[in-house]
């Protein structure tokens, strides 16, 4: 675990869903605060309206244990939005896939999600998740690296 969260905020979120996507209707801020290598940073990410994704990538046979979206708590679809982000980008040219990875299980944590179900899906990430596939990948448009700005600040 190269990336340890240990907080989360956000400007709220308004989505609109319409065949299981949910699309910004505002633009929105999500503000990481993580420690890496002993030092705190802040990731932030602002996002622009129309900026559009699937939540969380769970298969449907497995939403009884955890949500591709959780309309109550807008911590857990911000890991799921910032995973999103992270994979979009190729990880900013700064984190691995598989510390993209250590953000959606963090902010999970954040959010209330348990060790054990935050800690499965992350095992289930490594194993099934993405690949090359989508590492880099503007899966739902071709617009979706144009609505993301993202920036790493020292905290």
């Amino acid at each position: 675990m190269a990336i340890t969260v240990k907080s989360v905020n956000y400007s709220q979120i308004m989505t609109s869903k319409e065949n299981g996507i949910y699309t910004l209707m505002n633009p929105a801020n999500i503000i990481v605060t993580y420690t890496k290598k002993d030092k705190t940073y802040k990731l932030v990410l602002s996002l622009y309206r129309g900026f559009r994704t699937d939540g969380a990538s769970i298969p449907s046979a497995f939403t009884w244990f955890l949500p591709k979206w959780d309309s109550k708590n807008m911590k857990y679809n911000c890991g799921a939005i910032v995973h999103d982000c992270l994979y979009t980008l190729k990880g900013l040219g700064i984190f691995s896939r598989e510390e993209a990875d250590d953000f959606i299980r963090g902010i999970w944590r954040c959010s209330g999600i348990s060790r054990f179900k935050a800690g499965m899906a992350d095992k289930c990430l490594e194993i099934f998740g993405g690949g090359k596939d989508h590492w880099g990948s503007d899966d739902l448009d071709n617009n979706k690296k144009k609505l993301i700005k993202a920036e790493i600040k020292n905290a």
